[in-house]
């Protein structure tokens, strides 16, 4: 990366807790790009892009600006920056918050741009990438890249524990709930004072999210035809049942003891008990694996389909990722779109993959072996079609929190599967009404 980026990089993240008020003078043909949540080796990877375009467009000036939020939900910053006219020309963010952000018209449909382009730019992405990026009929968003998740299990430790690693071999299929349980009871083991020193298993812990069980459930989240969130489905219900029983197994507070000592809030991504042999097994997404090479090199690990509740049930796994949009009110949008295009084109997206160890959002890249290599089994689940997204509602990123939330009031033990199901309702449904009839392509 060139001094000139970096120093252009540096500038952007001083700015971020009071953008409008800080932000330095546009320079003619400059690009502002807002990324959300960049960590440092992000913006590392995408400053050498940034770099890339520049040197291919001379003149071109990309300014990279990290933002932070409180949460999926939150806009403020975007809200602020459109209605103060220092909207970004580009948005760097989840995709799964375009059709909200889009539907509140914060973003701008890309389908006149797309129009005007002579081949059909999105024809080579993964389906599920492009649709949710898009809402009601508009494109608020071109896929930039994705993931998948799996169950990671810690080679090691298992055999410590007196556990062959090879019972959780995916050619032996999806493990089930009962048998990742059988594991994590041989792992699982406390000092004197009752406290956990190893865990085989937390199902709360990393990705294991509401929506993640509920794929295993084969639950129903939103019935198009009665626009209503489903919270009667029995599927969404068992979730938070689960929550509640695996809560008691495990004595919450002694595991929220546990996670507190080997990965205290805000600690450093080379801390944690999974790196450290404390915990056996952890539901992660695929460039987890980024984390595991840069600080747990030797670690012996592998990496299997998450659980099932039967024996021989078809294996499931999600996705999510990031995508480029250009905001209501940028100043730049001819320019923004060139950027994007290239940020997202097969060039542009090998780079990141190499570096960051994302999955491409193009579906050939997929089959690159020299781009895939250590994320094989990642890239296998998409290609066989057991990746879903979540659904690209216009109150997707408030169903997530609202999800999320309910969980800890469950495995706190301050209200039960139907207290969350009926707060969930009460968070999300009037938000949703004001969009109903809603019927996007959903996301399974």
């Amino acid at each position: 990366m060139s001094r000139r980026t970096l120093l252009l990089a540096a500038a952007g993240a001083a700015a971020v807790p009071t953008w409008a008020a800080c932000a330095p003078a546009r320079r003619p043909n400059e690009i502002v790009v807002w990324v959300k949540s960049g960590s440092s080796d992000m913006m590392e990877s995408l400053g050498i892009l940034a770099e890339t375009y520049q040197q291919r467009n001379p003149g071109k000036l990309v300014r990279l600006v990290t933002v932070q939020s409180r949460g999926d939900d939150d806009a403020t910053l975007l809200i602020t920056a459109i209605r103060g006219n220092t909207a970004p020309d580009v948005f760097l963010g989840d995709r799964f918050t375009f059709a909200q952000f889009g539907s509140r018209g914060l973003l701008q449909d890309l389908s006149p741009l797309l129009a005007g382009e002579d081949a059909d730019l999105l024809g080579g992405f993964l389906p599920f990438t492009v649709n949710e990026a898009a809402y009601n009929g508009a494109v608020y968003g071109i896929p930039f890249d994705t993931d998948s998740r799996g169950l990671y299990f810690n080679k090691g430790l298992l055999r410590d524990s007196g556990v062959d690693p090879a019972v959780l071999d995916p050619a032996r299929g999806a493990p089930t709930f009962d048998q990742v349980w059988e594991i994590a009871d041989k792992v699982s083991r406390t000092d004197a004072a009752g406290s956990y020193t190893h865990l085989g298993f937390i199902p709360w812990e990393e990705q294991a999210w509401p929506f993640t069980w509920c794929l295993a459930n084969d639950a129903v989240i939103f019935d198009e035809a009665s626009c209503r969130i489903a919270v009667d489905d029995p599927g969404f219900r068992q979730v938070y049942a689960d929550y509640r029983d695996w809560a008691r197994r495990l004595d919450y507070p002694k595991v929220d003891a546990f996670v507190a000592t080997y990965k205290p809030p805000n600690a450093p991504p080379s801390q944690s008990p999974f790196f450290n042999d404390r915990l056996a097994t952890s539901v992660v997404f695929s460039n987890f694996i980024f984390n595991l090479k840069k600080y747990a090199p030797k670690l012996d690990w592998g990496v299997t389909y998450l659980p099932v509740r039967a024996d021989g049930d078809e294996p499931y796994s999600w996705s999510g990722g990031s995508g480029f949009t250009i905001p209501t009110g940028a100043a730049n949008v001819e320019d923004a779109w060139e950027f994007i295009k290239f940020m997202t084109s097969p060039q542009g997206q090998a780079v990141w993959v190499q570096r960051q160890n994302y999955l491409p959002t193009r579906t050939a890249m997929l089959s690159d072996e020299s781009l895939i290599a250590d994320q094989r089994f990642f890239a296998d689940l998409l290609i066989g079609g057991y990746g879903h997204s979540r659904p690209p509602l216009p109150v997707g990123p408030a169903l997530w929190e609202a999800m999320n939330t309910a969980r800890e009031g469950v495995l706190l033990g301050q209200s039960g599967p139907d207290e969350a199901m009926a707060e969930i309702a009460r968070r999300v449904q009037p938000e949703l009404d004001q969009y109903c009839p809603v019927s996007p392509g959903l996301g399974r």
